[in-house]
Protein backbone atom coordinates (compact mmCIF):
# COMPACT_ATOMS: atom_id res chain seq x y z
CA UNK A 1 0.00 0.00 0.00
CA UNK A 2 1.43 3.35 -0.81
CA UNK A 3 2.06 6.00 0.68
CA UNK A 4 -1.02 9.13 1.14
CA UNK A 5 -0.26 12.35 1.76
CA UNK A 6 -2.25 15.74 1.73
CA UNK A 7 -2.38 19.35 2.68
CA UNK A 8 -5.94 21.83 2.48
CA UNK A 9 -4.49 25.06 1.65
CA UNK A 10 -6.52 28.41 3.54
CA UNK A 11 -6.61 31.59 1.88
CA UNK A 12 -4.02 33.78 3.85
CA UNK A 13 -6.73 36.93 5.38
CA UNK A 14 -5.92 40.60 5.80
CA UNK A 15 -8.21 43.54 5.71
CA UNK A 16 -6.33 45.79 3.60
CA UNK A 17 -4.88 42.59 1.29
CA UNK A 18 -1.70 42.73 2.63
CA UNK A 19 0.78 39.76 3.06
CA UNK A 20 4.03 38.44 3.82
CA UNK A 21 5.59 35.46 3.29
CA UNK A 22 9.54 33.65 4.58
CA UNK A 23 10.90 31.46 2.32
CA UNK A 24 13.68 29.43 3.76
CA UNK A 25 16.98 29.33 1.60
CA UNK A 26 19.08 27.08 4.02
CA UNK A 27 18.27 23.19 3.54
CA UNK A 28 18.24 21.43 6.85
CA UNK A 29 20.02 23.64 9.10
CA UNK A 30 22.43 22.55 11.63
CA UNK A 31 23.74 23.65 14.67
CA UNK A 32 26.76 25.88 13.67
CA UNK A 33 26.50 26.89 10.60
CA UNK A 34 24.05 30.01 9.45
CA UNK A 35 20.37 29.99 8.22
CA UNK A 36 19.42 32.46 5.79
CA UNK A 37 15.39 33.14 4.51
CA UNK A 38 14.22 36.32 2.05
CA UNK A 39 11.06 37.90 2.88
CA UNK A 40 8.49 38.97 0.50
CA UNK A 41 6.03 41.49 0.47
CA UNK A 42 2.82 42.89 -1.14
CA UNK A 43 3.47 46.10 -0.71
CA UNK A 44 6.88 48.56 -0.24
CA UNK A 45 7.83 48.27 2.99
CA UNK A 46 10.10 50.40 5.13
CA UNK A 47 11.16 47.89 7.89
CA UNK A 48 10.51 44.36 8.55
CA UNK A 49 11.38 43.01 11.95
CA UNK A 50 12.22 39.14 12.61
CA UNK A 51 12.44 37.28 15.51
CA UNK A 52 13.75 33.74 16.07
CA UNK A 53 12.06 31.73 18.88
CA UNK A 54 12.70 27.98 19.89
CA UNK A 55 11.51 26.30 22.84
CA UNK A 56 9.31 29.31 23.68
CA UNK A 57 12.08 31.91 24.26
CA UNK A 58 12.82 34.11 21.96
CA UNK A 59 17.08 33.98 20.70
CA UNK A 60 17.16 36.73 17.83
CA UNK A 61 15.47 39.81 17.07
CA UNK A 62 17.18 41.81 13.87
CA UNK A 63 15.76 44.10 11.12
CA UNK A 64 15.80 42.16 7.87
CA UNK A 65 18.01 43.58 5.02
CA UNK A 66 16.22 45.40 1.64
CA UNK A 67 17.66 43.81 -1.32
CA UNK A 68 15.60 45.16 -3.90
CA UNK A 69 14.73 49.19 -5.10
CA UNK A 70 10.84 48.15 -4.57
CA UNK A 71 11.32 47.10 -1.15
CA UNK A 72 9.00 44.43 -1.43
CA UNK A 73 11.97 41.80 -0.82
CA UNK A 74 14.41 41.95 2.08
CA UNK A 75 17.12 38.89 3.25
CA UNK A 76 17.41 37.63 6.84
CA UNK A 77 20.36 35.34 8.35
CA UNK A 78 21.13 34.26 11.90
CA UNK A 79 23.84 31.87 13.68
CA UNK A 80 22.27 28.53 14.13
CA UNK A 81 22.79 27.68 18.10
CA UNK A 82 22.38 23.89 19.74
CA UNK A 83 19.95 25.18 21.82
CA UNK A 84 17.82 26.23 18.57
CA UNK A 85 17.06 22.54 18.08
CA UNK A 86 14.81 20.52 17.48
CA UNK A 87 12.63 23.18 15.98
CA UNK A 88 13.48 26.76 15.20
CA UNK A 89 10.40 29.23 14.72
CA UNK A 90 11.14 31.94 12.27
CA UNK A 91 8.49 35.21 13.17
CA UNK A 92 8.66 38.04 11.17
CA UNK A 93 5.98 41.29 10.64
CA UNK A 94 5.71 45.13 9.38
CA UNK A 95 3.24 47.14 11.18
CA UNK A 96 1.21 49.29 8.30
CA UNK A 97 0.19 53.23 9.21
CA UNK A 98 -3.27 52.02 9.75
CA UNK A 99 -1.77 49.84 12.66
CA UNK A 100 -2.39 46.37 11.17
CA UNK A 101 0.03 43.79 11.87
CA UNK A 102 1.00 41.76 8.36
CA UNK A 103 3.14 38.67 9.31
CA UNK A 104 4.29 35.09 9.17
CA UNK A 105 6.19 32.39 10.29
CA UNK A 106 7.95 29.55 9.40
CA UNK A 107 9.01 26.80 11.34
CA UNK A 108 11.72 24.05 10.09
CA UNK A 109 14.08 21.24 11.92
CA UNK A 110 17.49 21.96 13.59
CA UNK A 111 20.04 18.75 13.54
CA UNK A 112 22.10 19.31 16.53
CA UNK A 113 23.73 16.84 18.70
CA UNK A 114 22.96 16.90 22.31
CA UNK A 115 25.21 19.77 23.92
CA UNK A 116 25.51 17.78 26.51
CA UNK A 117 27.61 14.74 25.58
CA UNK A 118 28.37 12.10 28.41
CA UNK A 119 30.41 8.80 27.51
CA UNK A 120 31.09 5.74 28.72
CA UNK A 121 33.82 3.40 29.12
CA UNK A 122 34.45 -0.09 30.27
CA UNK A 123 38.01 -0.91 32.07
CA UNK A 124 38.47 -4.53 30.00
CA UNK A 125 36.87 -5.34 26.74
CA UNK A 126 35.82 -9.05 27.59
CA UNK A 127 35.20 -11.05 30.97
CA UNK A 128 33.56 -13.89 32.25
CA UNK A 129 30.69 -14.55 34.64
CA UNK A 130 32.18 -13.41 38.18
CA UNK A 131 34.36 -11.37 37.16
CA UNK A 132 34.56 -7.26 38.22
CA UNK A 133 34.30 -4.89 35.30
CA UNK A 134 34.89 -0.82 35.96
CA UNK A 135 32.19 1.72 34.36
CA UNK A 136 33.44 4.94 33.74
CA UNK A 137 31.30 7.84 33.48
CA UNK A 138 32.52 10.95 31.90
CA UNK A 139 30.29 14.02 31.63
CA UNK A 140 30.52 17.92 32.76
CA UNK A 141 30.61 18.42 36.37
CA UNK A 142 27.20 18.50 38.82
CA UNK A 143 25.26 15.87 36.04
CA UNK A 144 22.86 13.71 37.10
CA UNK A 145 23.58 10.12 34.91
CA UNK A 146 21.16 7.79 35.18
CA UNK A 147 22.82 4.00 34.04
CA UNK A 148 20.57 1.33 33.38
CA UNK A 149 21.84 -2.33 32.08
CA UNK A 150 19.22 -4.93 31.30
CA UNK A 151 19.83 -8.57 29.58
CA UNK A 152 20.27 -8.84 25.85
CA UNK A 153 17.30 -10.77 25.79
CA UNK A 154 14.64 -7.96 26.29
CA UNK A 155 15.56 -6.08 23.53
CA UNK A 156 15.57 -9.27 21.10
CA UNK A 157 11.63 -9.01 19.91
CA UNK A 158 11.16 -5.07 20.64
CA UNK A 159 12.77 -1.57 21.94
CA UNK A 160 10.13 -1.97 25.02
CA UNK A 161 10.36 1.75 26.56
CA UNK A 162 14.16 2.70 25.92
CA UNK A 163 14.60 6.73 25.42
CA UNK A 164 15.16 7.42 22.01
CA UNK A 165 16.18 10.93 20.42
CA UNK A 166 13.17 11.04 18.96
CA UNK A 167 10.88 10.51 22.30
CA UNK A 168 13.38 13.64 23.41
CA UNK A 169 12.83 15.81 20.69
CA UNK A 170 9.07 15.45 21.04
CA UNK A 171 8.78 16.26 24.63
CA UNK A 172 11.04 19.59 24.08
CA UNK A 173 8.62 20.86 21.51
CA UNK A 174 6.19 21.30 24.13
CA UNK A 175 8.37 23.90 25.32
CA UNK A 176 7.20 25.57 22.37
CA UNK A 177 3.61 24.07 21.36
CA UNK A 178 2.23 24.03 25.14
CA UNK A 179 1.13 20.20 25.91
CA UNK A 180 -0.51 19.63 22.53
CA UNK A 181 3.39 19.80 20.93
CA UNK A 182 3.49 16.13 20.39
CA UNK A 183 0.33 16.76 17.98
CA UNK A 184 2.02 19.53 15.69
CA UNK A 185 5.71 17.03 15.91
CA UNK A 186 3.80 14.78 13.99
CA UNK A 187 1.89 16.52 11.97
CA UNK A 188 5.18 18.48 10.99
CA UNK A 189 7.42 15.80 10.67
CA UNK A 190 4.77 13.48 8.05
CA UNK A 191 4.08 16.78 5.93
CA UNK A 192 7.47 17.66 6.16
CA UNK A 193 10.09 20.45 6.59
CA UNK A 194 10.16 23.87 6.74
CA UNK A 195 6.24 23.75 7.80
CA UNK A 196 3.92 26.49 8.04
CA UNK A 197 1.72 24.98 10.61
CA UNK A 198 -0.25 28.17 12.20
CA UNK A 199 -3.06 30.68 11.44
CA UNK A 200 -3.90 32.62 8.05
CA UNK A 201 -3.78 35.76 9.90
CA UNK A 202 -1.86 37.69 11.75
CA UNK A 203 -3.74 36.62 15.17
CA UNK A 204 -3.21 33.57 13.92
CA UNK A 205 0.49 33.51 13.52
CA UNK A 206 0.98 35.65 17.03
CA UNK A 207 -1.04 32.96 18.99
CA UNK A 208 0.74 29.73 17.16
CA UNK A 209 3.89 30.81 18.41
CA UNK A 210 2.91 31.96 21.66
CA UNK A 211 3.92 35.68 21.54
CA UNK A 212 1.74 38.81 22.77
CA UNK A 213 1.45 42.31 20.62
CA UNK A 214 0.47 45.17 22.63
CA UNK A 215 -3.07 46.42 22.17
CA UNK A 216 -2.37 49.81 20.28
CA UNK A 217 -1.69 48.06 17.13
CA UNK A 218 -4.22 45.79 14.79
CA UNK A 219 -4.22 41.70 14.34
CA UNK A 220 -6.52 40.70 11.96
CA UNK A 221 -8.75 37.45 13.28
CA UNK A 222 -10.72 35.35 10.65
CA UNK A 223 -14.08 34.78 12.04
CA UNK A 224 -14.31 31.94 14.88
CA UNK A 225 -16.70 29.80 12.73
CA UNK A 226 -14.46 29.48 9.90
CA UNK A 227 -11.17 28.50 12.56
CA UNK A 228 -10.06 25.38 12.27
CA UNK A 229 -10.66 23.40 15.33
CA UNK A 230 -7.74 20.41 15.02
CA UNK A 231 -6.11 17.99 12.80
CA UNK A 232 -8.07 16.02 10.75
CA UNK A 233 -8.26 12.80 11.72
CA UNK A 234 -9.31 9.47 10.16
CA UNK A 235 -13.21 8.11 12.28
CA UNK A 236 -13.56 4.44 13.29
CA UNK A 237 -15.78 2.78 14.96
CA UNK A 238 -15.17 0.99 18.22
CA UNK A 239 -16.98 -1.20 21.05
CA UNK A 240 -16.49 -0.69 24.32
CA UNK A 241 -16.98 -3.69 26.53
CA UNK A 242 -19.81 -3.06 29.41
CA UNK A 243 -19.99 -6.61 30.98
CA UNK A 244 -16.71 -6.10 33.05
CA UNK A 245 -17.12 -5.65 36.49
CA UNK A 246 -14.84 -3.75 39.07
CA UNK A 247 -13.78 -7.09 41.13
CA UNK A 248 -11.98 -8.19 37.59
CA UNK A 249 -9.37 -5.16 37.22
CA UNK A 250 -6.72 -6.31 39.44
CA UNK A 251 -3.59 -4.10 39.43
CA UNK A 252 -0.33 -6.17 39.49
CA UNK A 253 2.71 -4.84 41.03
CA UNK A 254 5.82 -6.03 39.70
CA UNK A 255 8.60 -5.88 42.02
CA UNK A 256 11.23 -8.59 40.97
CA UNK A 257 12.81 -7.50 37.85
CA UNK A 258 16.09 -10.56 37.53
CA UNK A 259 16.76 -9.28 34.32
CA UNK A 260 17.69 -5.81 35.38
CA UNK A 261 21.24 -5.99 36.94
CA UNK A 262 22.39 -2.37 37.10
CA UNK A 263 20.60 0.50 37.90
CA UNK A 264 21.92 3.55 39.10
CA UNK A 265 21.17 7.42 39.63
CA UNK A 266 24.72 9.39 39.69
CA UNK A 267 26.78 12.85 40.42
CA UNK A 268 29.35 13.30 38.62
CA UNK A 269 31.40 15.71 40.47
Amino acid sequence: MGVKRYHVARQAMSPSDSFLQIHLRTDNPKDGQSASFDIKTTEAVDTVIYQVYSKGVMLNESTATVVDADRQRFNGTFFVTPNMAPICRVLAFYIRPTGEVVADSLSFKVDSSSEHQVKLSYNRPTVKPGEDVELTVTARPNSVVFVLSADKSLQLLKTGNDITKDMLDAELVKYQYGSGGGIQWRYMSMCGWPSRFGGVDAFGVFSDANVKFLPEVLLDQEPYSKRRQGLPARTQEMSIPTDMDEDDRVDQVRTFFPETWLFLAIVVG
